[in-house]
Parts: C-alpha cells; structure tokens; sequence
C-alpha cells in the first residue's frame, strides 16, 4: 500500500513540475491552412530558400512550440507559400496570424497562381508578438488557386528575421 501511495505521489509531483508532453498543434475546423502554426515544421507549405527557413522556439502566447523564421543575408526574399483549394467566384477572406520582425519588416499575404505579385499584404512591422489581420472580397478566376505567401526582407545591410505563427485563412462569406 505505501508503494502505491508513493508512486501516485510521484507522479503527481512529475506531472506538476515537469507537465505533460501534450500535442500543441493548434486544431480549427475553419483554418483552410495546413499547419498554420508550425508545430510540423514546414509539412504543407513550400519553403523558397529552405537554408534560410528555420522552426523557432519563441512564439507568441496563443502560439504551440515552433514558429516560422524567415533569415535573410542578401539578394530577394525568402518566403514560405502555401496553395489554397477554393472555389472559383467571389468570396469574403480573413487573412490572419501573429508576427515579429527584427531588423526589417515582412509581409503575409495572397496572390493567384497566375498573378507574380501580391495581391494584398499586411506588413509585419513591430519587433514584438503582434496580431495582424485583414478581410478582403477576392475574385478566383476558373483553373486558378489562391496562394498565402510568408516573406522576408529585403536586405543588404545586416541579417534581418522575420518570424510568423498561427497563420490563418478562413471563408467568412455571407451564408
């Protein structure tokens, strides 16, 4: 009997310090980006300049274990993208996620795959945690797919990051 009541102790004090090693991928049924918050490193999104992609430890408090960070030494920046299944038409998005530079900004935001240029952005600007968000009224052209792009500075100064984390993107069409 005190075997058991020691163990049970035990475990109850492990459990208290050291916590429980539980799956912090952030789940959302709305969220139409694969891995959004990074905890499976980059599964689902194509990594341009993958040497200079790195998965952090410093996230934000809504964050899991790992954000994204974007490095960049010299020459056009790296980015992250991810294509995104929607229907072709007009539909309302949220483009959402947290964000952090040091040194120079970044930017979040979407293009078509037949368009090079971004077609709207937010630009990650505050060298702490910050929410960015923006709502748009797209038009998905037939035989298209929208792409969210995750990018880094331009620099030829000094290394400069970029990190972002618990990326969004939901339909809020009028039902």
């Amino acid at each position: 009997m005190i075997k058991l009541i020691t163990s049970i102790f035990l475990v109850i004090v492990w459990t208290t310090l050291f916590g429980c090693d539980e799956d912090q991928t952030i789940a959302d049924e709305n969220n139409l980006l694969v891995n959004g918050s990074f905890e499976d490193r980059g599964k689902g999104w194509t990594l341009f300049q993958a040497n200079q992609i790195t998965f952090d430890h410093d996230v934000p408090d809504t964050g899991g274990y790992l954000s994204a960070r974007i490095s960049e030494n010299w020459g056009e920046p790296f980015s992250l993208r991810q294509s995104v299944a929607i229907s072709a038409g007009q539909h309302v998005i949220r483009l959402s996620c947290w964000g952090k530079t040091e040194g120079a900004d970044g930017t979040f935001g979407y293009n078509f795959t037949h368009s090079i240029e971004l077609l709207k952005a937010i630009a990650i600007t505050d060298t702490n945690w910050t929410y960015y968000s923006m709502q748009d009224t797209i038009n998905l052209p037939q035989n298209d797919t929208m792409v969210v792009k995750l990018q880094g500075a331009f620099s030829q100064l000094a290394p400069r990051s970029v990190w972002f984390d618990v990326c969004r993107l939901e339909l809020t069409d009028p039902q």
